[in-house]
């Protein structure tokens, strides 16, 4: 089964930071960007590739930062992460595509998404969000815990991906990349949250969230559904806020169905996996 591994992509320099990605699964499939969340890298989707790699050309990249890329000198925000990933379009001759973005890749995939703020806008076929906040207020009930995040904090809670990205960064120095992530994650506009650009957004969509999401609350979901046009809304049980990891089964029950209805005028998926996934929808129709 194809994954993405770390070891079989390619650097791409754009100002003074190398990013590394990697293209898997069908090379003649439609082509399906991968955008993966905070502290996170692009192997954090191998948990659903096995159920996308037959129909998706399916490219990845690690954020300014994470996993293989280097940071750089610039401070992050959502409009460098949406110009790294269209540089990286652009290099790859990529005109027509579709997202699922977790979290900071999906708030980067409203922003490509919507025509207020990208000239891509157009491009972009299908979108799934997964867990993804317009924007972050001090308001917000997720606020306190962002804010007060630290290097030392996130180790001890999740020791296992910090030590994988000490392996793999070419530049590690984890604590100044926590610091800079909650930087983006609570400076407000300064990073560059798409906002109400989210009203911008034309192409089909859908809002996926766990059911026992503790960053990302059912009111914000509803709230993006109300300001997408036309937008759907999915729930994922006994999962929390990385639902595609937490059940990637009900996950992509959900998902490729949505997928597969959408892009149907773009591409003619294979007749196996296109009834697979047909007989899927008509069995479990998205929420």
């Amino acid at each position: 089964m194809a994954l993405f591994t770390h070891n079989s992509g390619n650097y791409l320099i754009r100002e003074d930071a190398n990013i590394y990605y990697e293209v898997t699964g069908n090379p003649a499939g439609f082509p399906l960007i991968l955008l993966h969340g905070g502290m996170g890298n692009l192997t954090d989707f191998n948990a659903i590739l096995g159920s996308l790699v037959n129909d998706y050309k399916l490219i990845g990249l690690d954020f300014r930062g994470y996993g293989k890329s280097s940071l750089g000198t610039k401070a992050l925000s959502y409009q460098i992460y949406q110009e790294d990933v269209e540089f990286l379009l652009d290099h790859l001759n990529i005109a027509h595509f579709a997202i699922m973005g977790f979290s900071d890749g999906g708030i980067t995939a409203y922003r490509i998404a919507s025509h207020k703020t990208s000239e891509k806008a157009s491009q972009v076929k299908a979108l799934v969000a997964i867990a993804a906040h317009q924007q972050i207020h001090k308001s917000d009930f997720c606020f306190p815990f962002l804010a007060n995040m630290t290097g030392p904090k996130w180790r001890a809670k999740f020791p296992v991906s910090t030590a994988y990205y000490d392996r793999v960064n070419p530049e590690p120095d984890f604590d100044h990349l926590v610091e800079q992530a909650v930087k983006l994650w609570t400076s407000g506009k300064g990073s560059q949250y798409p906002d109400k650009a989210v009203k911008q957004i034309k192409a089909p969509c859908l809002l996926v969230r766990g059911e026992e999401d503790h960053l990302f609350s059912e009111i914000e979901m509803s709230r993006l559904n109300s300001l997408i046009k036309g937008s759907q809304m999915a729930s994922i049980a006994t999962a929390g806020h990385e639902a595609y990891q937490d059940n990637p089964y009900v996950f992509t029950q959900k998902v490729k169905p949505f997928l597969l209805e959408v892009l149907s005028s773009e591409v003619r998926l294979a007749p196996a996996i296109s009834n697979e996934v047909k007989q899927q929808s008509e069995k479990e129709p998205v929420c």
